[in-house]
């Protein structure tokens, strides 16, 4: 019903707009720094286990160690390859946090859809109407403008290495992108006519997300954790970064099941806004006339191109307004 539409809405919004903020503080404060790889495993066990709750009860014990032992490898295979690009992704979005503003990563972030479509073209020869192809165009140009040495960031002083943070920063959001915009299409392209429900789905993916995960703490912290401990660093603030990773795939696909595109379009422009608010009354920092511009003109390239999607057929590139792409509506 209404409520029920209204409610998930609500928390996609707050999701994506407070996920953002609380990364950026959280990689920012003063104080000792926890593993990002750490906070990736934990949310994937944490949505591996609410995953496999939700098997359990809509199945019963027996129907889900059915489900489960009966399931065709070779089809859970295929999920490798999304669970490591998404494992990827997370990792990038701590790095591109520590490096930009909350604000400006949430709206480069919306260049997903530029490389979404462009991958749409490429591999899946769809045709995208001339008002589509002109909203990429405005939404390269938003994000071009972010990027003019007269648009600041909030919280980040002016010197030395703001640059070199800048570009970092910047490159995590673009590869971020390119990975989204792949792990969309190969979604699409592979896994659509599995017909696995969604708490199964999310039981395979999580499992592998966390072997990925688990890789990823042994490979890029293993050091750190060995030394310091798994947990070194943690704090409340923490805990609510892995509970947002966690939540966010479950958030977004009971939107997209409960909700038309245009409901998720509005929650990703509301974000970007929240977003701008929170990191003006968080850093002390108004926006500057080129930044509401940037910002202005990506919200109008995003409710442009989605203005022209095919409501009969999944949209790749607005299945997620925040950091993850996620897959499920391809699965129905």
């Amino acid at each position: 019903g209404m409520l029920w539409r209204s409610f998930c809405l609500t928390l996609l919004v707050l999701q994506n707009a407070g996920q953002t903020l609380l990364i950026r503080s959280t990689r920012t404060s003063s104080g000792p720094r926890y593993c990002p790889a750490t906070v990736v495993l934990l949310s994937e066990c944490l949505k591996l286990t609410f995953s496999l709750f939700g098997m359990l009860c809509s199945h019963g014990p027996s129907g889900t160690v059915h489900l489960l032992t009966q399931r065709d490898v070779s089809k859970s295979l295929r999920l490798l390859i999304p669970a490591v690009v998404y494992t990827v992704q997370n990792q990038l979005v701590f790095m591109g946090l520590q490096n930009l503003d909350a604000a400006t990563f949430q709206i480069l972030s919306q260049l997903k859809i530029v490389f979404t479509a462009v991958f749409s073209v490429v591999f899946l020869r769809r045709h995208l109407h001339l008002a589509q192809w002109c909203s990429l165009g405005l939404l390269t140009i938003g994000a071009a403008l972010l990027n003019l040495p007269e648009c600041p960031e909030f919280g980040i002083e002016p010197g030395d290495g703001s640059m070199a943070q800048r570009l970092t920063g910047l490159s995590c959001v673009v590869v971020l992108c390119v990975l989204s915009g792949f792990a969309g299409i190969y979604t699409e392209k592979h896994l659509k006519c599995d017909t696995i429900d969604f708490f199964h789905f999310n039981v395979e993916l999580a499992f592998f997300g966390a072997v990925c995960a688990a890789f990823g703490v042994w490979g890029i912290d293993g050091e750190q954790v060995g030394r310091l401990g798994f947990f070194h660093g943690y704090d409340g603030a923490t805990y609510a970064v892995v509970g947002s990773f966690a939540a966010g795939g479950m958030i977004v696909s009971a939107v997209v099941k409960a909700s038309s595109t245009v409901t998720k379009v509005y929650a990703s422009t509301v974000s970007i806004v929240l977003t701008i608010v929170g990191s003006s009354v968080v850093y002390h920092g108004a926006p500057t006339h080129i930044f509401w511009c940037a910002a202005s003109i990506v919200i109008i390239s995003v409710i442009l191109y989605n203005s022209q999607a095919n409501p009969s057929r999944p949209n790749v590139a607005m299945v997620s307004t925040g950091v993850q792409t996620e897959p499920h509506r391809h699965l129905d």
